[in-house]
């Protein structure tokens, strides 16, 4: 049984894909098993990984129809025989020492989860690194609350999880959900392990950005109901741990701010319905019991307090009308 696997789902990865893989292999730590998933790609994905297989002995294809990252990375993990489990995706690229720091300082600390930085990569340059500070440089534990508030809850790439707690739940990524599903596949691997969580101050990871699609015209059918589901369980693990008092206000700030982007994304050109029924759309979120208590309850300190005033009467005229939100 190889100590990690390492699963990358492969989709219109034909120019990425062998680099990619030659990252994964000329890891520090070789004691792994790279799981290839080719998600039905229609260009020469697939083809390509059957020839990187046949050159190294720790990779594994597997081919499927087309589903998407989700059910790609699920298939993974049901082939992954490893201890731990990581995943990287097919256009990005990790540091040499991304399984052998991750796994060190998850075997150190006896963590859960074990959480590093990343680089976001544009044109083959560093835009900008997110990096958790460490006075000494050295592994940190931390809670939920600070994973969630330093904005490293939301992907599973710079991670490494415990295999034993995925199959012991049959935890899998929602493959309904097209917005948050990575934060939701995190939250509920907390929600069924002891939450024991280590940051490593390091950037191991380099993301590179993808602007092939303009946020402006995407438009994510549902965004509203995946919001509220990964947001109901985020509360429920928190404040399962902690005072409401200490945190309060800040959650729901960050879910006023989900609840922007919501109402952004139903007024996006991508929304195929006509303005007035975006309007009514938007309406009918902010008369949503869910709405009404994040505006009552929220800090107000990322959130403009004018727009809260006009968010709590509870139509979306107003807001449209004034360009705040459009």
């Amino acid at each position: 049984m190889p100590k990690i696997s390492v699963i990358v789902p492969v989709y219109k990865a034909e120019k990425y894909i062998e680099a990619c893989t030659a990252a994964i292999l000329e890891q520090t730590e070789s004691d792994l098993e790279l799981l290839l998933v080719d998600d039905g790609s229609p260009d020469e994905s697939g083809a390509i990984c059957d020839k990187l297989a046949q050159t190294d002995a720790r990779i594994r294809v597997i081919h499927k129809p087309n589903g998407g990252a989700s059910s790609a990375r699920n298939r993974g993990l049901d082939a992954a025989t490893g201890k731990y489990v990581m995943f990287c995706d097919s256009d990005d690229r990790p540091h040499a020492d991304w399984c052998k720091e991750l796994l060190a300082a998850m075997e150190a600390g006896g963590a859960d989860l074990c959480v590093c930085g990343f680089s976001c990569v544009k044109d083959g340059k560093t835009v900008r690194q997110s990096v958790i500070a460490s006075n000494d440089g050295k592994p940190v534990d931390t809670d939920l609350w600070t994973l969630f508030e330093i904005r490293q809850l939301n992907t599973p790439w710079n991670k490494i999880f415990l295999r034993s707690v995925l199959e012991a739940h049959h935890l899998r990524f929602d493959e309904t959900m097209t917005d948050g599903e990575d934060q939701y596949f995190n939250l509920r691997y907390l929600q069924h392990s002891g939450q024991r969580i280590r940051i490593l101050p390091k950037a191991l990871y380099y993301y590179t950005e993808d602007n092939a699609q303009s946020v402006t015209s995407r438009f994510i059918p549902q965004m509203w109901e995946q919001k509220k589901k990964s947001f109901g369980l985020l509360h429920d693990l928190i404040f399962s741990k902690a005072e409401k008092t200490a945190y309060e206000g800040a959650f729901y700030d960050s879910y006023v701010d989900a609840i922007m982007r919501v109402l952004r994304n139903n007024m996006s050109a991508g929304n195929p319905i006509s303005t007035r029924r975006k309007i009514k759309m938007n309406t009918q979120i902010l008369r949503d019991p869910v709405c009404i208590e994040a505006t009552k309850k929220c800090a107000c300190k990322s959130v403009p307090k004018r727009l809260i005033r006009m968010m709590k009467l509870r139509s979306y005229l107003p807001i449209y009308l004034t360009g705040r939100l459009t």
